[in-house]
């Protein structure tokens, strides 16, 4: 938290499970109010007015950036391993199979991103160690937008214009 700069920033949060994945966030925000926050944290109680003015202050944030990673430790492979076995294949044909899934998928896509993210999870199955997720808009874009965009309009290609989400796998 950058309370002079009204930043919140969550550089890391990291759930490992060792030899198996490592899945992180990471997360920007502006226009966030320290005092507001430290003093909800500290109250016991939360009234019906706090809850209002919780959500007043929660629609003024606005997203700068956020990120979303998994790296496979081996679960990926012990995965697709007890899956093939219980279809009666071996882990290369249900690979293939997976595989041959999310290219059909990926020719179904409602949009580019969606297209995107099933052929980067077909990469990630094949050879990938990692896949990232990451939003990075043009401008800041207050949360209340990112709502009313995802749940309201349910307008999926102005939600990835507003956002500009891009994913790769390493």
């Amino acid at each position: 938290v950058k309370p002079e700069e009204e930043l919140f920033v969550l550089e890391s949060l990291t759930l490992h499970y060792p030899k198996a994945f490592r899945a992180g966030f990471s997360l920007s925000l502006e226009n966030y109010d320290h005092e507001f926050w430290k003093n909800v944290f500290r109250k016991e109680v939360i009234t019906e007015a706090d809850a209002i003015n919780i959500l007043a202050e929660l629609s003024s944030l606005r997203l700068l950036r956020a990120q979303l990673a998994y790296t496979d430790e081996g679960f990926k492979e012990r995965f697709i391993e007890v899956e093939a076995r219980e279809r009666g294949m071996t882990p290369e044909e249900f690979r293939a199979y997976l595989i041959s899934e999310l290219k059909k998928k990926s020719q179904r896509a409602d949009n580019e991103f969606e297209r995107e993210l099933y052929e980067a999870l077909a990469r990630f199955l094949k050879e990938g160690k990692e896949i990232v997720i990451s939003v990075n808009p043009e401008r800041p874009v207050p949360l209340r937008e990112i709502f009313i965009t995802a749940t309201l309009t349910k307008d999926a290609s102005a939600l990835i214009s507003l956002l500009k989400p891009s994913v790769v796998v390493r």
